[in-house]
């Protein structure tokens, strides 16, 4: 009887053993496929960062653009506005 109760508990114990390392090796397949994703994410991320950082630019010239193309405007509607004056005192 003790032996039989022994070869169970060693049956048991290879039977846990066997489990064990299967999911070790499961484990660390997921872990490894983590890994390469996170790799990839990561590149994505640096790859959209910099092109971020060109949009960022092309913005600030934009703006700029924007900001000169209002200054010349008003200065213009500046001169029609002394213009029409000059003429309305001239006639």
């Amino acid at each position: 009887m003790s032996t039989d109760w022994n070869q169970g508990r060693i049956d048991d114990e290879e039977s846990q053993k066997a489990n064990n390392i299967k999911t070790r090796d499961r484990l660390t397949k997921e872990l490894e496929e983590a890994e390469t994703l996170a790799g990839i994410k990561q590149k994505q991320c640096e790859e959209t960062q910099g092109k971020l950082n060109v949009q960022r630019g092309k913005n600030s010239k934009l703006q700029n653009i924007v900001v000169a193309a209002e200054k010349g405007n008003q200065q213009i509607k500046s001169t029609l506005e002394n213009c029409r004056e000059q003429l309305n005192a001239a006639l």
